[in-house]
């Protein structure tokens, strides 16, 4: 994520973000990260529980939000965010799709959607295909 992004969420969530650890995805992300910032302070604020973020990342094509603390509601609210961001794309914000280029997962629209992409249970058939021409010749 661009520096101001990050910049912006450290400001606008001190104490979510006291470590002021680097996001490590891209911007398309940055509103579905804000809004579930927003979300996560009112729970702080309203349970008393603090939760501060540790990590948070893209991986395999979703995003992942790793904090310390935090109750039941906080991690309710983090993996519905987390289930949400299977449908943006991760670099502009758009409605996006998960998909797999070059060994990597991603979630991405057409317009940023690398040529060649297959679906995921594209990927893993054609990797089953792989595995039975393996098996055969020996």
């Amino acid at each position: 994520m661009k520096q101001e992004h990050n910049q912006q969420l450290f400001e606008r969530y001190p104490k979510i973000f006291e470590h002021r650890e680097r996001l490590w995805c891209r911007d398309g992300w940055f509103d579905l990260i804000d809004a579930l910032c927003a979300r996560l302070q009112e729970i702080s604020d309203r349970t008393g529980s603090q939760v501060v973020a540790r990590q948070v990342k893209e991986k395999f094509g979703g995003l992942r939000f790793y904090v310390s603390q935090g109750t039941t509601e906080h991690a309710d609210a983090i993996a519905e965010a987390e289930q949400a961001s299977h449908h943006i794309c991760e670099v502009c914000g758009q409605p996006g799709v998960v998909k797999v280029s070059s060994g990597y997962v991603q979630c991405r629209c057409p317009a940023h959607m690398p040529e060649g992409a297959r679906g995921l249970e594209e990927q893993m058939e054609a990797a089953r295909a792989l595995r039975k021409a393996r098996d055969e010749k020996t």
